[in-house]
C-alpha cells in the first residue's frame, strides 16, 4: 500500500487567508521609509497570526512566504548567517518566497565579527583563543567614539557592527526607543503580546 502526501489546504500562497482589515489600515498608516521587520522569522508563537500554514519543521522558505504577507513587516533579519553563510541555493530560495523590493538584513559570520574564538565546538581545538578576522584594518571602537578620541561614520560606504556580547541587541536600544516614542506620539500600532518576544538565549 502507497501512502500519498496529503496536500496542505494553503499550499498556493494565494489560498492563503488574507490578513484582517484592521491589520491592512495600520500598516497604511506606517510611513513608507519606515521598516518594520524581526531578526529572524521561524517563531512557532506566530501560528494563527503571521502562520496559518501548518509547520513541523523550520522551513525557513515557506514560512518567509508568509512573514512578508503580514502587513506590518517589510523587512527581516537572515538571524542564521551568524553561524553559517547561507548558500547560494538558500538564498535563492528566500528570494523566491520574497515579494520584489523586501529587503533584507543579514548577519555577518562571525568567523569574521568575533574579536577572538571561544571554546564553541564548531571551530576546532586549533582555532580557540586565536584572534579572528575583523576587517580590513583601521576598525574604529564604541569606545573611541564615545570617548571622543575619533569620529564615527564619515561615509555611506562605512559598515557599523557589533560584537556579539552579553548584552544582545544593545546597539539597537537607543534607536528602537526613538521609533517607539514617535509611533506613540502619532498613535500608531498596538500593544504585541510580550511572549512574541521572549525566548531562550541559545548561546
Amino acid at each position: 500500500m502507497h501512502s500519498r502526501k496529503q496536500p496542505n489546504l494553503f499550499d498556493d500562497v494565494g489560498a492563503l487567508p488574507p490578513p484582517s482589515p484592521d491589520l491592512v489600515a495600520l500598516g497604511a498608516r506606517v510611513p513608507p521609509n519606515v521598516r518594520l521587520g524581526t531578526s529572524t522569522w521561524t517563531y512557532d508563537g506566530w501560528t494563527g497570526e503571521v502562520y496559518h500554514r501548518t509547520y513541523r519543521s523550520a522551513q525557513p522558505a515557506r514560512r518567509l512566504e508568509e512573514y512578508a504577507r503580514y502587513p506590518l513587516f517589510r523587512t527581516v533579519g537572515i538571524d542564521s548567517a551568524f553561524y553559517e553563510p547561507p548558500s547560494e541555493e538558500v538564498l535563492t530560495a528566500y528570494a523566491r518566497a520574497l515579494p520584489p523590493g523586501f529587503p533584507c538584513v543579514s548577519k555577518v559570520w562571525d568567523r569574521i565579527t568575533a574579536r577572538r574564538f571561544t571554546q564553541d565546538p564548531r571551530w576546532g581545538t586549533n582555532r580557540v583563543g586565536r584572534r579572528a578576522v575583523t576587517g580590513r584594518g583601521g576598525d574604529v571602537s564604541f569606545a573611541d567614539v564615545a570617548s571622543g578620541k575619533v569620529r564615527g561614520r564619515t561615509a555611506r560606504d562605512q559598515i557599523t557592527y557589533s560584537e556579539r556580547g552579553n548584552i544582545q541587541g544593545v546597539q539597537f536600544f537607543a534607536v528602537a526607543a526613538a521609533a517607539y516614542e514617535a509611533a506613540r506620539r502619532e498613535g500608531l500600532g498596538r500593544d504585541l503580546p510580550t511572549d512574541w518576544f521572549l525566548q531562550d538565549i541559545r548561546d
